[in-house]
């Protein structure tokens, strides 16, 4: 989102400007969101990954890849990971199913979104102004599929309520009446699972503290986190640098008042796990009412 960007300034070679969401309903009819002066952006993520290693290994940091979190152990002055790494404090930035959670006994997600992803190369498929949203009950009951015109790769997806089974094809016949993919070569695929339950009960104690996903700072009703953990991950750092230096309060503790409450995206979230007929969604896309309801929901970006 906008504000992301803004906070970390991130090259302009990784990101490209997304300018409004075409909401489509199972008939394919649509309507354009816009907020006046708001942007979205596609992101090169790979690049952007590079881009951070790089810069933190520039200050110093090691970084070892390929290196899995398996287990932890407790000792009086520090903690030992992998039977080969020392700590005096751990973050758990692992993901919606965090090991680090489970190892150390804190809460851990059980409300997910399932979600897959198909990558293309070029973005001249659909519109490049806009985020392609599509809602269906069948194809993606809970959530949405969408077709995002990114930086040189186009990305098409879906996510729906777990456990439902995602059936990328009937996503991809469905789009054919817009453009048929299933005849464009597929460059990468990615999948996994979304924490939308809100945030987590016990995040850490004093010697850890679980970030983004793992910590369930997701939205429950869009799944965007990245904004919130991109903010906690640079707030987090000072908590944990004042906390070592013996000047704070243990990190979990002073980064409580920023967790977010979700109490209407949370009502929001069961709403949208209700079984709704296609039609009605139909109905819903043509009301001006609900256009209305959706363009203020563009306004709350994450």
């Amino acid at each position: 989102v906008k504000e992301a960007e803004q906070v970390f300034n991130f090259p302009q070679r990784f990101l490209r400007e997304i300018k409004g969401v075409r909401l489509y309903g199972p008939s394919l009819d649509y309507i354009d969101l816009r907020s006046p002066g708001y942007s979205f952006y596609a992101a090169d993520t790979p690049g952007l990954m590079d881009w951070f290693a790089s810069t933190v290994q520039a200050k110093g940091t090691k970084i070892e890849f390929a290196e899995k979190f398996s287990e932890a152990k407790r000792h009086a002055d520090s903690l030992e990971i992998n039977q080969k790494y020392h700590a005096r404090f751990v973050v758990g930035a692992d993901g919606a199913r965090s090991q680090v959670a489970k190892q150390f006994g804190l809460s851990q997600n059980k409300k997910f979104l399932t979600g897959m992803e198909f990558e293309y190369l070029g973005i001249d498929y659909l519109d490049r102004d806009y985020l392609h949203v599509f809602i269906d009950s069948n194809i993606a009951p809970g959530y949405i599929a969408w077709v995002v015109p990114g930086v040189e790769m186009t990305q098409v997806g879906m996510a729906a309520s777990y456990p439902h089974q995602l059936d990328m094809p009937a996503l991809l016949n469905k789009l054919k009446p817009l453009h048929d993919f299933t005849h464009v070569p597929v460059m990468e695929t990615r999948g996994g699972v979304i924490p939308v339950g809100g945030v987590l009960p016990k995040l850490g104690d004093d010697r850890v503290l679980l970030l983004g996903d793992a910590a369930g700072t997701v939205s429950p009703l869009t799944a965007g986190g990245i904004h919130k953990a991109l903010e906690h991950g640079l707030r987090a750092a000072g908590c944990i640098d004042d906390y070592l230096q013996g000047r704070g309060e243990i990190p979990v503790a002073a980064m409580q008042p920023y967790y977010p409450n979700y109490r209407f995206k949370k009502l929001l979230r069961m709403m949208a796990d209700g079984p709704v007929p296609n039609y009605l969604l139909d109905e819903f896309v043509s009301s001006p009412v609900f256009r209305r309801f959706a363009q203020l929901l563009s306004l709350i970006h994450i």
